[in-house]
C-alpha cells in the first residue's frame, strides 16, 4: 500500500503533463497536516492565473487522495 506522499506524488504525474504543454509545471515541497505545498514553475510561476491552476491542483488532489485537505503555493 502507497503512502500518502506516495499517492500525492503519483497523482501529481498525471496532471503534469498538461501544465507542460503549456510550458508550466510544479514541485511538490512538503505534504504536513492535510496541506500540499507547491511550487509553481515554468509559465506557471508568477503568471496571474496561477491561482486558478493552484485551485485545480487541489480540487483533483482532495477528490483522488484521502487525507488531503488543500493545496497551497509558496
Amino acid at each position: 500500500m502507497q503512502t500518502i506522499e506516495e499517492q500525492i506524488k503519483a497523482e501529481a504525474e498525471k496532471i503534469k503533463p498538461y501544465l507542460k504543454s503549456h510550458g508550466g509545471d510544479f514541485d511538490i515541497v512538503k505534504f504536513k497536516d492535510g496541506l500540499i505545498y507547491i511550487k509553481m514553475n515554468g509559465m506557471c510561476s508568477g503568471c496571474g492565473s496561477s491561482m486558478y491552476t493552484v485551485q485545480s491542483i487541489e480540487e483533483y488532489m482532495i477528490a483522488k487522495v484521502p487525507g488531503v485537505t488543500g493545496v497551497r503555493e509558496l
